[in-house]
């Protein structure tokens, strides 16, 4: 539901893009590059909340699909409050859960979530260890807008940003005194209380100055399945492998109420700006984020392990590893946020604007041997603690140097630092802090040649390198601290498109961009990857993608708008997750470049005013991702998380001036998942077995079942200033999971007031 929504407004925007070439001359284009600000609106309204898109770059030099949602479509289409479920609904946007944490991530156009850059407000908000924020906990209570931008992503966006960025902009008030303030509280099927959930804004724009503040809570209690789900008997004793035996559950999950569902989060945000005139902007904010949140364990069929004949083997030694469920708990994850922001218009056609940062993560995660967690399990190096910070700055420059010519340059600088430490068995305490710290830099130079008042050209490019400034490693064995291996990468990214505006709607545009992604810290210096023992590989090198796209935007009678657009990526050195087998470790996983991958589709989508009190949107996306190469041939793997199909319908019927009804569907086709969250990286999964044992096969990999859902919402505003609302998510009470293992959400309700003044 939450995504057909998300996506009627990225349509909305995508037919709003053309009006960025609605100008008679390059001057008009140059005269916009002086007035662009820090945190675009949408309007006088502050409650026009801004946008969902994917780039970060002026529109002049925008190529290709650009989505963008504001927050007030959120309100008005969803329930969602969380980064996840405010883009889900975008064509060419998938979400889906990984690792056997079952975190929340996005993939665009089938790239995965560590080969998209996220930021806030231009800032990156990558992690720096894995690339691999959870989206389920990123709330949205405070942002104006979100940007999704893919495939042709401007080159002066940074480092990483392979698949594409996902920017979300902070609220900016545009009154003397406003705010709004929401309250929601959920129910599962049975009428069961399920969670609460609060956000407060308020602000004050004095002309000169602008204070912004907000506070946003969740609390989820817990949440149901599917009345349809039924529960899976795995065997009750399996061995470890010391070789003792232990006794688990014959069923995982029961169904009903989801074990271990329960989550709290929280987030403080505060922005204080100066704009001494129309086109300058000095800005500081700050963010504070805290949760805690429990682990959905695996509730799956273990069909990794299969006997000589192909069928699921119960009492293999490494069988433990699916059966078992992981009794998992984060007791905090806590990540603050501090920076600047800068806009200074430089005469007529110029600006530069900057931004610094300075980022801290911290993380606790405990495993218990027990459905009620109440015994520690030490055995598998838990607790474990992350406490990392990243640091940073950008600048950025543009002007018109030559007529008819919009040049910009831009820098980039980012500091990872990645702390960590776990319970060691045999030292019968936690092991001492190792820390890996990497460099990243990007220069680059993009022109926009304004041919006619209607052409544009466009090249540009980056040059990115990464600086391996410290990796540790620490041996039990001597209780040494080492430093292992350090390579450093470069990438040179160049682009070249065209934009043709043939009407004052319509836009046709092609062009071809390489990006490319540094491999994570995890994949080159862990020894603990999802599947189990990793072996380290610092010698990998970039993915590095070549980006194909071309497409149109238009708008007819004011009624009917239709954005289209067909993509291709050739990906090579594509960072694979594999099993490998040498004499210290039998049954190891290392990650790897592995040859070539491409991804091929298209995108439709349309929205129409049936009436005036009657909208209607639709969106098809048709992927394929294919692991080109050999090796993945010969081992048969299969991309994850890779949806063939994916369509989404929503109508919003305003049956009276205060009353409006909001159905949605949403329907996805199958997909290949890994077994029990493992293989949490590197997006790919082993469809055949490989022998680990006399007559035992291993795979890493099924296919899940594709799936539809519907939602309705009605909403009641007898005035602009306060509203109510009801709905209901998954009306049908349909049984899917995202991964194989999780099944998700039966059918829910919700209640929001919502209030603004």
């Amino acid at each position: 539901m939450r995504k057909a929504l998300l996506l009627s407004a990225s349509l909305i925007a995508l037919c709003a893009t053309p009006s960025y070439a609605q100008q008679a001359s390059a001057r008009a284009t140059n005269a916009r590059v002086k007035q662009e600000t820090l945190a675009p609106q949408s309007g006088s309204d502050v409650f026009k909340l801004g946008e969902i898109s994917v780039s970060v770059v002026d529109p002049t030099t925008v190529v290709g699909s650009r989505n963008v949602v504001t927050a007030e479509e959120i309100a008005t289409y969803d329930d969602s409050d969380t980064l996840d479920s405010a883009i889900a609904l975008l064509p060419g946007v998938d979400i889906s859960k990984v690792g056997r944490k079952n975190e929340t991530s996005a993939s665009i156009r089938g790239f995965e979530m560590r080969q998209i850059t996220v930021m806030i407000d231009g800032v990156p908000t990558t992690l720096p260890y894995d690339a691999y924020p959870d989206l389920a906990r990123v709330l949205t209570g405070d942002l104006s807008e979100i940007q999704v931008s893919k495939g042709l992503s401007s080159v002066l966006n940074g480092p990483n940003a392979m698949g594409g960025v996902i920017n979300m902009v902070t609220r900016r008030p545009t009154k003397k005194f406003e705010g709004s303030l929401s309250l929601t509280a959920k129910f599962g099927d049975t009428g069961a209380y399920n969670g609460f959930r609060s956000q407060l804004n308020m602000g004050t724009n004095q002309g000169k100055w602008y204070v912004q503040a907000g506070a946003s809570f969740d609390d989820i209690s817990r949440w149901s399945v599917s009345d349809k789900y039924k529960p899976v008997k795995n065997s009750g004793t399996m061995f470890t492998q010391a070789g003792n035996t232990m006794t688990f559950p014959l069923i995982n999950e029961n169904g009903g109420f989801r074990n271990n569902s329960n989550s709290k989060d929280g987030k403080l945000n505060f922005k204080l700006g100066l704009t001494p005139n129309d086109t300058d902007e000095y800005a500081i904010a700050y963010t504070y984020q805290s949760g805690e949140t429990g682990l959905p364990v695996y509730a799956g069929e273990a069909l990794g392990l299969r006997d000589s004949k192909g069928k699921p083997t119960d009492e293999e030694k490494f069988a433990f590893q699916l059966t078992r469920p992981f009794y998992r708990d984060y007791p905090y994850y806590d990540k603050q946020s501090i920076y600047t922001l800068t806009h200074t218009a430089l005469g007529d056609t110029g600006y530069v604007k900057s931004r610094m940062f300075y980022d801290t993560y911290k993380n606790r995660m405990d495993m218990y041997q027990d459905e009620d967690y109440i015994y520690p399990d030490m055995a598998g190096g838990y607790p474990s603690f992350y406490d990392d910070y990243t640091m940073g700055a950008s600048v950025e420059a543009g002007a018109d140097l030559i007529p008819m010519n919009t040049t910009k340059i831009a820098f980039h600088y980012r500091r990872d630092n990645h702390k960590s430490r776990a319970y060691d068995a045999d030292l019968g305490y936690n092991s001492p802090w190792t820390e890996n710290v990497d460099d990243t830099f990007s220069v680059a130079l993009e022109d926009t040649f304004h041919v006619t008042s209607k052409l544009d050209v466009i090249v540009g490019a980056s040059y990115d390198w990464l600086n391996v400034k410290k990796a540790e490693e620490f041996d039990a064995a001597d209780m040494s601290i080492s430093n292992v291996h350090r390579q450093d990468d470069h990438t040179l990214n160049p682009m070249a498109a065209l934009r043709y505006r043939y009407s004052d709607t319509g836009t046709v545009y092609a062009g071809v961009a390489q990006k490319s992604r540094f491999a994570t810290q995890k994949a080159r210096y862990s020894t603990r990857t999802g599947n189990g023992t990793g072996i380290p590989n610092p010698y990998l090198k970039a993915e590095k993608a070549i980006n194909y796209e071309i497409g149109f935007s238009d708008t007819f009678a004011k009624r009917f708008s239709i954005d289209a657009a067909a993509f291709y990526s050739s990906i090579r050195d594509t960072n694979i997750e594999t099993r490998v087998s040498t004499a210290d470790c039998p049954n190891c996983y290392k990650t790897v470049n592995m040859g070539r991958s491409k991804i091929y589709g298209f995108e439709l989508a349309s929205r129409s005013k049936i009436a005036d009190n009657f909208d209607l949107g639709l969106a098809y996306t048709f992927m394929i991702k294919d692991l080109d190469s050999p090796t993945a041939k010969e081992r048969n793997l299969k991309p994850i998380n890779a949806p063939k199909h994916k369509l989404t319908a929503f109508a919003d019927w305003r049956v009276t001036e205060h009353f409006s009804i909001i159905p949605t569907v949403e329907a996805y086709s199958s997909r290949y998942s890994t077994i029990g969250g493992n293989n949490m990286v590197n997006g790919a999964v082993q469809t055949v077995g490989t022998s680990i044992g006399t007559g035992v096969n291993q795979i890493d990999g099924v296919k899940i079942g594709g799936f539809a859902t519907a939602g309705i919402k009605l909403r009641y505003a007898p005035n602009k200033n306060f509203e109510i609302a009801a709905g209901v998510a998954n009306i049908f009470d349909k049984n899917y999971e995202l991964a194989e293992g999780y099944p998700e959400e039966g059918r829910n309700y919700y209640l929001t007031l919502t209030t603004k003044f």
